[in-house]
């Protein structure tokens, strides 16, 4: 599929603010259970990695 830049302005902010929303709440879960800040930070940046690799092929559904 290919953008317009506009669409890619539009992705990119509504990525930095789905990030500056969920990325302190993850943290401090991360934190809580793993009790070291760099391993919590570390936890966190391959969540939202994956979350953003999948992002594609996520359909929105639950599975049964």
């Amino acid at each position: 599929m290919l953008l317009n830049s506009g669409t890619l302005v539009i992705e990119e902010r509504l990525s930095e603010q789905v990030l500056a929303e969920h990325r302190p709440v993850l943290f401090r879960y991360a934190l809580l259970q793993l009790r070291d800040n760099e391993l919590a930070d570390d936890a966190v940046q391959e969540t939202l990695l994956a979350a953003w690799q999948s992002s594609a092929t996520f359909e929105g559904q639950a599975s049964r």
